[in-house]
């Protein structure tokens, strides 16, 4: 199987997100994200890189632009 486990970036360390990625699509202010089962999680973040062999993707996340 070729799914992938997702992290993000807290305090300099890897926190696991989700498992068993098999879709990432990356939206103008948020990752969605779908696994083998069809669950589907969303998270305010850039890519910070992804270990394809490995299976890993690893997410920082962005905090909403401020308009006030």
């Amino acid at each position: 199987m070729c799914e992938s486990n997702v992290f993000v970036l807290e305090d300099d360390q890897e926190a696991l997100f989700m498992k068993d990625v098999g879709w990432v699509e990356f939206r103008q202010d948020h990752v969605l994200l779908k696994d083998v089962e069809g669950l589907e999680r969303s998270i305010r973040a850039r890519l910070a890189y992804a270990d394809l062999v490995g299976h890993r993707i690893v997410l920082e996340p962005v905090q909403p632009a401020d308009h006030g």
